[in-house]
Parts: C-alpha cells; sequence; structure tokens
C-alpha cells in the first residue's frame, strides 16, 4: 500500500505543477522521432506532447485550466484520485505512530485543492459514494473512531468546497460544453451498435456517426468492453468485479473495508470513466489487499495433545 501512496502523492504534484503552470507544453523525445503523419493522430500527438491540464486558450468558449497531469485528461485525473483516497486513509490508520502519518495527514487537506479545482463530477460523486458507503460500515458496526474519520475526511472536503467558486465554474462549464448530452448519446450510439453484433463486438472503439463526437465505445470502461466485446464480454467484466466486491466484504477492518470501498467505487465510475490503464491496475491491487489481509479467526482450536488422541 505504501506504493500506492507515493503514487498519489505524484498524483497531488502533477495537480499542483497545473495549477501553477496551466499552460506549459513538454515535447518529449517521442514527439522528435514520430513521422509527421502520426503525430497527426490526435491521441498519439497527446502521449507525445504532454501538457499539464486541459486547457485551450484558443477555444471559442473559455473554461478555466483543470489539472490532469501526470495523465492525459483531467478525467483520469481524477478517476485515479478517488480510486486512491480510500486506500490513503487505511495507510493512514496502518502508519498511526510513525514518521509518515504525519506527512499523509499533512497531505490529506493539501491534496482537495488540485481535486476540487479539477471541477470534476464524476470524481466528487465517486468520493461522495466513498464517504456514504464508508461511514454506513462503520455506523453499522458501531466503529466510532471510524465514523470520526469519515466525519473528518467529508469536512475538510466541505470546507474546500467553500473555499473555492466550484459551483459556479460548474455551472460555467456546463453553460459552454455539451459534455453530458453528448456522452448520453454515445452511450445510446454504443449499446444500439453493438445489437449488431452482440456477442464479439466490434474489436475497440470506432468513429461516431455525430460529427465531432468521441468515438464509439469510449467515455466509460464499462461501453468500452460493451462495444468492444459484446454483451458477454461486459457481463463477464463486471461480474468479475462485482463478485470481488462482496468476497471483500466481511469486515470493518480499515484496510480491508479501504479495499472493498474501492471497488465500490470503481463499479459506478466504470459508467463514466475509462479505466485503461492504471484504474484496472487500481481496482486489481484494492481486491488483493483486502482478499490479503488477515479475517479474525473466531473459530475455536482443538488442543495438540487432544487433536493427537483423536488421530490415533
Amino acid at each position: 500500500m505504501g506504493n500506492l501512496v507515493i503514487f498519489w502523492v505524484f498524483i497531488i504534484i502533477g495537480g499542483y505543477l497545473g495549477l501553477m503552470f496551466p499552460t506549459v507544453v513538454i515535447n518529449t523525445p517521442l514527439s522528435y522521432i514520430l513521422p509527421k503523419s502520426l503525430m497527426q493522430n490526435e491521441l498519439l500527438n497527446q502521449m507525445a506532447i504532454r501538457r499539464l491540464t486541459q486547457y485551450n486558450p484558443d477555444a471559442w468558449f473559455k473554461i478555466d485550466p483543470r489539472p490532469s497531469a501526470p495523465f492525459l485528461y483531467t478525467n483520469n485525473w481524477g478517476a485515479a484520485f478517488s480510486l486512491l483516497l480510500p486506500l490513503v486513509a487505511a495507510y493512514l490508520w496502518k502508519v498511526k505512530g510513525e514518521k509518515k502519518f504525519w506527512f499523509i495527514l499533512v497531505a490529506l487537506p493539501i491534496s482537495f485543492v488540485p481535486a476540487v479545482l479539477t471541477l470534476n463530477r464524476g470524481m466528487f460523486l465517486g468520493l461522495g459514494v466513498a464517504l456514504l458507503y464508508a461511514g454506513a460500515r462503520f455506523a453499522l458496526a458501531g466503529n466510532k473512531k471510524g465514523i470520526g474519520g469519515v466525519l473528518t475526511l467529508g469536512l475538510v472536503a466541505l470546507v474546500a468546497l467553500q473555499l473555492f467558486p466550484v459551483t459556479r465554474l460548474v455551472e460555467a462549464r456546463l453553460e459552454s460544453s455539451t459534455s453530458t448530452e453528448d456522452r448520453g448519446n454515445l452511450y445510446v450510439e454504443a449499446f444500439t451498435e453493438t445489437l449488431q453484433s452482440p456477442m464479439f463486438g466490434f474489436g475497440a472503439p470506432r468513429p461516431s456517426t455525430t460529427i465531432g463526437a468521441p468515438s464509439v465505445g469510449t467515455q466509460g470502461q464499462f461501453w468500452m468492453v460493451l462495444y468492444s466485446h459484446g454483451f458477454v464480454g461486459v457481463a463477464f467484466f463486471t461480474l468479475a468485479f462485482i463478485v470481488l466486491f462482496f468476497a471483500t466484504i466481511r469486515h470493518t477492518n480499515p484496510v480491508v473495508l479501504a479495499g472493498n470501498t474501492v471497488l465500490l467505487v470503481a463499479l459506478v465510475e466504470i459508467f463514466y470513466y475509462g479505466m485503461l490503464t492504471t484504474g484496472l491496475v487500481f481496482m486489481f491491487v484494492a481486491a488483493a489487499v483486502a482478499l490479503k489481509e488477515p479475517v479474525k479467526n473466531e473459530s475455536i482450536k482443538v488442543p495438540i495433545a487432544q487433536e493427537e488422541s483423536h488421530q490415533t
């Protein structure tokens, strides 16, 4: 889990770099090697010429810079942040009494500044699900310390939302963007197109029939798997994480609960976030951490002498 916390810190640093240097453009060595014909591909161009934010100063509608580093898109940043935060909170519990505890404790409220300024509605929804679910689980178990921790995180998030004009910025973004409507149309198109190849799908996303819209099979891991591999493929894909969720719902040990919460958040976010590549890694690591954590054994142990007598 410590490595995941380090990666989380790296994400926060990227968020702050995006806030401080929103127009920075980094030409990677690959940008000088790739032929111009390949650089005309939008995805390859974005991978070879990196930016710290999703921001276009020449756009018709003026939208404030939204941090994205170290990822290509702000949605990737929001997905990673929301999936890692429960694990970071659980790691904080594991290292209590150590020096790193205080470092992480200070980093938590600091991390909410770039998180809030991404204006990432999907991330807000994921974090809301995580807080409500973890709080309910702790309440059912009568874990007062756990409830206090969830309330503290919620209070920090609320303060961060109040310190910045988030409502105004989100409303301005919605007025200048049709992303919600575009996503809805894209999801309908993905479903209806897959009906033509329900068993095997189309192998990969393809251009949409709507001019200017993203490719069909993007804007959500669920829709990518559905469009690429058909109804059977997406059923098994989703079922795998549902099984892992219920397999890790054992008790309120903070580490197990964190992994279980990550899986729940992921099951919500796969409908509007692409989870390639880091998202899927976090989901499987969260499941592995939760499954590996020892569960309290309440069975009655048989004394050795008595056990030997039974064997004879």
